[in-house]
Protein backbone atom coordinates (compact mmCIF):
# COMPACT_ATOMS: atom_id res chain seq x y z
CA UNK A 1 0.00 0.00 0.00
CA UNK A 2 1.46 3.23 -1.00
CA UNK A 3 2.52 5.28 2.25
CA UNK A 4 0.72 8.58 1.59
CA UNK A 5 -0.79 11.06 3.77
CA UNK A 6 -4.66 9.70 3.52
CA UNK A 7 -3.38 6.31 3.34
CA UNK A 8 -1.75 6.64 6.84
CA UNK A 9 -4.47 8.60 8.30
CA UNK A 10 -6.63 5.72 8.21
CA UNK A 11 -3.46 3.50 8.77
CA UNK A 12 -5.22 2.20 12.24
CA UNK A 13 -8.90 1.93 10.53
CA UNK A 14 -9.01 0.76 7.09
CA UNK A 15 -11.91 0.10 7.33
CA UNK A 16 -13.33 3.90 7.25
CA UNK A 17 -11.32 4.67 4.08
CA UNK A 18 -14.17 4.26 1.84
CA UNK A 19 -16.82 5.76 3.80
CA UNK A 20 -14.27 9.04 3.90
CA UNK A 21 -14.19 9.21 0.26
CA UNK A 22 -18.13 8.86 -0.43
CA UNK A 23 -18.43 11.96 2.29
CA UNK A 24 -15.50 13.87 0.23
CA UNK A 25 -17.91 13.16 -3.17
CA UNK A 26 -20.95 14.59 -1.35
CA UNK A 27 -19.22 17.46 0.34
CA UNK A 28 -17.85 18.29 -2.92
CA UNK A 29 -20.96 18.08 -4.80
CA UNK A 30 -22.54 20.27 -2.71
CA UNK A 31 -18.95 23.06 -1.79
CA UNK A 32 -16.98 22.17 -4.72
CA UNK A 33 -14.52 24.79 -3.63
CA UNK A 34 -13.67 22.42 -0.83
CA UNK A 35 -10.20 21.34 -0.50
CA UNK A 36 -8.96 18.54 2.28
CA UNK A 37 -5.87 18.56 4.84
CA UNK A 38 -4.72 15.99 5.68
CA UNK A 39 -3.43 16.29 9.38
CA UNK A 40 -2.36 13.81 12.22
CA UNK A 41 -5.52 13.78 14.06
CA UNK A 42 -7.95 15.24 11.36
CA UNK A 43 -8.74 16.23 7.85
CA UNK A 44 -9.53 19.99 7.72
CA UNK A 45 -12.27 21.02 5.22
CA UNK A 46 -11.29 24.40 4.01
CA UNK A 47 -13.34 26.36 1.39
CA UNK A 48 -11.89 30.16 1.55
CA UNK A 49 -11.05 29.31 5.15
CA UNK A 50 -11.28 26.03 7.42
CA UNK A 51 -14.90 25.50 8.59
CA UNK A 52 -15.04 21.91 9.82
CA UNK A 53 -13.36 18.61 10.29
CA UNK A 54 -13.58 14.92 9.69
CA UNK A 55 -11.75 12.58 12.68
CA UNK A 56 -11.94 9.30 13.33
CA UNK A 57 -13.40 8.13 16.91
CA UNK A 58 -11.07 7.79 19.51
CA UNK A 59 -12.06 4.04 20.64
CA UNK A 60 -15.23 1.82 20.23
CA UNK A 61 -18.18 3.26 22.38
CA UNK A 62 -20.96 1.20 22.61
CA UNK A 63 -23.88 1.28 20.55
CA UNK A 64 -22.13 3.37 17.62
CA UNK A 65 -21.32 1.99 14.51
CA UNK A 66 -17.95 0.28 14.27
CA UNK A 67 -17.23 2.34 11.11
CA UNK A 68 -17.99 5.86 11.55
CA UNK A 69 -16.26 9.27 11.52
CA UNK A 70 -16.97 12.29 13.53
CA UNK A 71 -18.26 15.66 11.76
CA UNK A 72 -16.82 18.86 13.43
CA UNK A 73 -18.24 22.22 12.33
CA UNK A 74 -18.16 26.01 14.29
CA UNK A 75 -20.85 28.09 14.04
CA UNK A 76 -21.93 31.35 16.39
CA UNK A 77 -24.68 29.99 18.24
CA UNK A 78 -25.93 26.32 19.51
CA UNK A 79 -27.51 23.85 17.51
CA UNK A 80 -29.76 21.37 19.02
CA UNK A 81 -30.45 18.55 17.24
CA UNK A 82 -30.91 14.62 18.00
CA UNK A 83 -27.91 14.39 15.43
CA UNK A 84 -25.33 16.38 17.23
CA UNK A 85 -23.41 13.96 19.70
CA UNK A 86 -21.82 16.76 21.47
CA UNK A 87 -21.25 20.73 21.59
CA UNK A 88 -18.46 22.42 22.80
CA UNK A 89 -17.84 26.06 23.23
CA UNK A 90 -14.34 26.82 23.06
CA UNK A 91 -14.49 30.69 22.51
CA UNK A 92 -17.74 33.04 23.89
CA UNK A 93 -20.08 32.66 21.07
CA UNK A 94 -17.73 29.61 19.27
CA UNK A 95 -20.04 26.68 19.21
CA UNK A 96 -18.03 23.21 17.89
CA UNK A 97 -20.95 20.91 16.73
CA UNK A 98 -19.96 17.12 16.54
CA UNK A 99 -21.96 14.73 14.80
CA UNK A 100 -21.11 10.72 13.45
CA UNK A 101 -21.20 9.84 9.98
CA UNK A 102 -21.67 6.30 9.78
CA UNK A 103 -23.35 5.71 6.00
CA UNK A 104 -22.45 8.94 3.09
CA UNK A 105 -26.49 9.22 2.90
CA UNK A 106 -26.28 10.85 6.21
CA UNK A 107 -24.42 14.22 4.81
CA UNK A 108 -28.19 15.01 4.03
CA UNK A 109 -29.87 18.57 3.16
CA UNK A 110 -29.93 19.11 7.26
CA UNK A 111 -25.73 18.13 7.30
CA UNK A 112 -25.71 20.74 3.76
CA UNK A 113 -27.94 23.14 5.49
CA UNK A 114 -25.73 23.06 8.91
CA UNK A 115 -21.94 23.38 7.05
CA UNK A 116 -23.32 26.00 4.61
CA UNK A 117 -23.83 28.35 7.87
CA UNK A 118 -20.25 26.51 8.75
CA UNK A 119 -18.48 28.18 5.80
CA UNK A 120 -20.08 32.16 6.02
CA UNK A 121 -19.19 31.30 9.78
CA UNK A 122 -15.55 30.79 9.40
CA UNK A 123 -15.54 33.23 6.45
CA UNK A 124 -16.89 36.00 8.59
CA UNK A 125 -14.90 34.68 11.92
CA UNK A 126 -11.76 35.18 10.02
CA UNK A 127 -12.37 38.65 8.84
CA UNK A 128 -12.98 40.14 12.71
CA UNK A 129 -16.81 40.57 11.72
CA UNK A 130 -19.36 38.53 14.37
Amino acid sequence: MTNTPIHQFFQDSPQSKPLFDAIAVALLASFPNTSFKIQKSQIALIDQKPYGALWLPIRPIKERPEVSLILSFGLDHKLVHERIVEVNEPYPNRFMHHILISDVREIDETVIQWLTQAIAFSNRARQGTP
